[in-house]
């Protein structure tokens, strides 16, 4: 009996890369595992891709949502899914273009399961990978990774360490809700179940993470300045979420006083907005005769921003 789920949610994917994530996990030194696809409203060409590589192998089974529902959804469908199953302990996820060493769920089941009962998660090291498959990092790379990943579960509000090669109980899961908030979802993911349980770190390489995949979302970031400011406001807002949640107040007010709404005040907001230390609050002080500024701001949204009209200058709004 399968005690391990695996969820992969495909939408558009090139077919090569589609086939090796696929037989990465196929190829599992660790036998005992249920695999959903969820062929999330993909194009024609990827149902045939994934019945020829996966053929009748008995632990997969394919879910397929007619229109496209986003990652979180397509998530939530193949762990309902794996819920319905007797059995299973642990569960995970996978990209549709990373590699999996062999090694990934039997190393990341027999720690979790050799874990202390509060331990809810386990993560490990993982190395990048460019178009072709070409490792891009040095051992002297990932050993500074390695460093920066083994933190305790409370850093996770600062550092998003956990990464993309993990594995976690689903008694823990069963305890909070689902997928969402994308396109975080992993990073709000785990900051709600580290609520309710403990983090273990395992140095070991056990997945190929590929860079710049032109499918990825990560990809599509870099591509458009709208795409990275939803990234960022989705990013302060489920850390604002957390903070909250843990009574945990803004550390500091930023007063950042503007006298127009040019393109370099808004290159001047952005650069406070992406600082890297992020439990502030910001008070724009908008000091334009007819709110010029705030106009120009209010369409780079931030939860951790409100906006005070000023037009006798920023001392005004001090005294």
């Amino acid at each position: 009996m399968s005690d391990v789920g695996v969820v992969m949610p495909v939408y558009k994917q090139k077919p090569s890369y589609l086939r090796e994530a696929l037989q990465s996990i196929l190829a599992q030194r660790y036998r005992h595992f249920t695999l959903v696809i969820v062929v999330d409203g993909a194009p024609f060409d990827v149902l045939p891709i994934i019945r020829e590589t996966v053929q009748d192998d008995p632990r997969v089974r394919v879910v397929i949502l007619p229109e496209n529902q986003g990652v979180a959804k397509a998530l939530n469908r193949g762990f309902q899914e794996l819920f319905s199953l007797p059995g299973i302990e642990y569960l995970t996820w996978i990209s549709s273009d990373n590699i999996y060493s062999p090694d990934f769920l039997l190393t990341l089941r027999t720690y979790l399961r050799a874990a202390p009962p509060e331990v809810g998660v386990v993560y490990s090291c993982f190395q990048e990978i460019d178009e072709s498959g070409k490792p891009l990092r040095d051992e002297a790379f990932l050993d500074a990774r390695r460093k920066y990943q083994q933190r305790r579960k409370e850093e996770l509000l600062d550092f998003h360490f956990i990464g993309v090669s993990f594995m976690y109980k689903a008694a823990y899961a069963r305890l909070i809700g689902g997928y969402g908030q994308e396109p975080v979802e992993d990073y709000d993911y785990f900051l709600r179940l580290t609520e309710h349980c403990e983090v273990r770190y395992i140095p070991f390489v056990l997945m190929e993470y590929r860079v710049n995949s032109p499918m990825s979302i990560s990809a599509q970031m870099k591509s458009s300045k709208d795409q990275h400011r939803r990234w960022r406001y989705m990013f302060q807002l489920v850390k604002q979420q957390a903070r909250m949640r843990r009574g945990i107040p803004p550390e500091m007010t930023v007063l950042f006083p503007v006298a127009e709404g040019t393109a370099r005040t808004v290159e001047s907001y952005e650069n406070q907005l992406e600082q890297y230390y992020s439990n502030y609050h910001v008070i724009v002080l908008d000091q334009t005769p007819q709110k010029q500024a705030t106009q120009v701001l209010q369409a780079i949204s931030d939860p951790r921003v409100g906006f005070l009209h000023v037009p006798g200058g920023a001392r005004t709004a001090m005294h």
